[in-house]
């Protein structure tokens, strides 16, 4: 994996911000005022994480999507096995019942194609489908993209919670993360920002940043900072 440049602020740039503008305030504060896109990246597994990235795709919501894919786990339906032996209509009930009405057709549907796509390829194991991009990030990508309902947006979404355990993957940040670090003054590169933090609470962080941009929240953050 060719690792992005290191581009994050200079010391003097840093010493001339001022104190409540540092990394080391506005970190804590994007965490803190984000524990939602925290708590989602706890006890997560390949398989549901890729669920909830193709959930989050989707134009439902982030909110409805974290619910939508809560639900999924409650199923039962925590493998591809398990997800692909489901009916489709109760698919589409567990997911309205959660909240994501506006595509839960076209979810139920594509989520099980997923789940059929990897019993029938690659033997119902996420792994597997690593194992053969020989952990290299851009043909993962591509086998990702093959799975339909998959395109680079859920592709960005699975890589930025799944990078903790498939470490190949680390540091990864999205567009989105991409645009808040640089506005936050935070860096302009994924390696930038994860030498600002330890590297278990990147994915968190980046998902923080997201959040953050998607709401257009920056004036809310400011005033916790000045507070």
């Amino acid at each position: 994996m060719t690792m992005p440049t290191l581009t994050r602020p200079s010391p003097a740039d840093q010493a001339n911000l001022p104190a409540n503008r540092r990394p080391e305030r506005v970190i804590p504060a994007l965490l803190a005022a984000r524990p939602a896109a925290a708590a989602a990246l706890e006890d997560e597994t390949p398989f549901l994480c890729l669920c909830r990235a193709m959930l989050r795709a989707a134009p439902a919501g982030a909110a409805h999507a974290a619910r939508a894919g809560a639900a999924l786990a409650r199923e039962g339906w925590t493998s591809p096995a398990r997800l692909a032996g489901s009916d489709e209509a109760a698919r589409e009930a567990v997911l309205r019942a959660a909240g994501y009405a506006r595509c839960a057709s076209l979810a139920a549907r594509r989520l099980g194609g997923m789940a059929r796509l990897l019993m029938e390829e690659h033997g119902g194991d996420l792994d597997a489908l690593r194992r053969q991009a020989a952990e290299d990030p851009a043909a993962l990508r591509r086998l990702l993209k093959r799975i339909p309902g998959v395109g680079d947006v859920a592709a960005d979404i699975f890589f930025r919670e799944i990078q903790l355990l498939w470490p190949e993957l680390y540091p990864f940040a999205d567009r989105l993360a991409l645009r808040a670090a640089r506005r936050l003054r935070l860096g302009d590169s994924a390696a930038a920002i994860a030498g600002l933090c330890p590297r278990p609470d990147f994915p968190r962080l980046v998902a923080a940043l997201v959040e953050t941009e998607m709401r257009d929240d920056y004036l809310a953050l400011t005033r916790r900072l000045s507070a």
